[in-house]
């Protein structure tokens, strides 16, 4: 008798790697670089768990075998990097809306791609509303529906919140509701 294998660092073989690696540049454009499989165990040993698979060459013949069609998407979803903090850049921040600010027009248009669960975004209106003046629309866009959908929430953990925003910011722009 053997006993069960479970999930452990760098489980996924070439085949699952590869595999893993074209669904996310078919469904994103965004490629795994050589140096960072090490991701996909960390990103997808939960999901694997879950779906009773005990290896991530078990997840992947789960997706392959498309009897979970949302099962692709949450793995794809995993496998996003979905980086992102209040005032990230500081300084790209505030010399966009400083250039922003400076153009003859009464109407600007800011759009901020990948930016997960909003944190950017909402960066750029609050240096644009401590600036004073009119405020430009900002369209923010990620590959990641389940980001953008907790982006509308508008809702962030202390944690996220407390994670580059100084405290008057903090205290300024947001009101605490549970965590």
């Amino acid at each position: 008798m053997t006993a069960p294998q479970t999930l452990g660092a760098n489980d996924a073989s070439p085949g699952a790697v590869n595999v893993l690696a074209a669904l996310l540049e078919a469904r994103t454009g965004q490629r795994i670089a050589a140096n960072r499989t090490w991701r996909i165990d960390t990103a997808l040993r939960p999901i694997a768990a879950e779906r009773g698979a005990t290896t991530i060459d078990d997840l992947v013949r789960l997706v392959l075998d498309g009897s979970s069609p949302e099962l692709a998407d949450r793995v794809v979803d995993a496998l996003l990097n979905q980086e992102t903090s209040f005032f990230r850049d500081a300084q790209a921040i505030a010399g966009a809306a400083e250039a922003i600010a400076s153009l003859d027009r009464s109407n600007p248009r800011i759009w901020c791609a990948g930016c997960a669960t909003g944190q950017e975004p909402l960066s750029l209106a609050m240096a644009f509303a401590e600036r004073g003046g009119p405020l430009p629309e900002i369209v923010a866009t990620d590959v990641s529906a389940a980001a953008i959908g907790r982006a509308r929430t508008g809702r962030f953990s202390q944690f996220e919140i407390q994670r580059g925003l100084p405290v008057r910011q903090m205290l300024q722009w947001f009101e605490q509701d549970g965590n």
